[in-house]
């Protein structure tokens, strides 16, 4: 799957206090709640956790990671750092019942390397699937290329299940997990 482009969507600029809470345009089941609204991380992930600065918080790989925020889904959760060239985009597509939204976290710097890496999820409409793809996971050495700190999955608000993905995300990868 390749990348979407979401340079005509809507641009943010984050510090390291920074988070963005938005509505999704249309309601997101996730584990068996609807959901209308999600705040944006700098640390690669969204929660729909009701306390939004908690996403000033990175989530510890693996999932479930009982300390806030809880109610996540993961795309590269790390500790990252805004960088002069990192932007986190949103882009709003289709028509319902079939909308989705792609968030793209572009040319973030990972905390241990200062390395720029690339990476997004949609959420779609309708069938709740999620869709995570990497354009660049390579933060500078094995130990933190290509997903080997990162949590990436999905964790409900109770902190009690999760879903992980304990492979590797290499550049030009992409999962997609199904809700049943």
């Amino acid at each position: 799957m390749r990348k979407r482009d979401t340079s005509a969507g809507t641009q943010y600029v984050f510090d390291a206090l920074t988070v963005v809470t938005l509505p999704l345009g249309f309601n997101f089941n996730f584990y068996n709640e609807d959901r209308a609204s999600l705040t944006i991380s700098l640390n690669g992930y969204v929660t729909f956790d009701p306390q939004p600065i908690y996403a000033i918080f990175w989530p510890e790989k693996p999932l479930p990671d009982s300390f806030p925020p809880n109610d996540l889904i993961s795309v590269y959760g790390d500790m990252m750092e805004p960088g002069l060239n990192t932007r986190i985009q949103t882009l709003f597509e289709g028509a319902a019942p079939e909308r989705r939204l792609t968030i793209t976290w572009d040319k973030v710097l990972l905390w241990t390397s200062s390395t720029e890496g690339t990476f997004q999820m949609t959420l779609y409409e309708g069938s709740n699937d999620i869709v995570f793809r990497y354009k660049d996971t390579t933060f500078g050495g094995q130990s933190v290329d290509a997903g080997a700190t990162a949590a990436v999955g999905t964790e409900d608000k109770d902190a009690f299940e999760a879903t992980n993905w304990l492979g590797t995300v290499p550049d030009g990868s992409a999962l997609r997990l199904f809700q049943t």
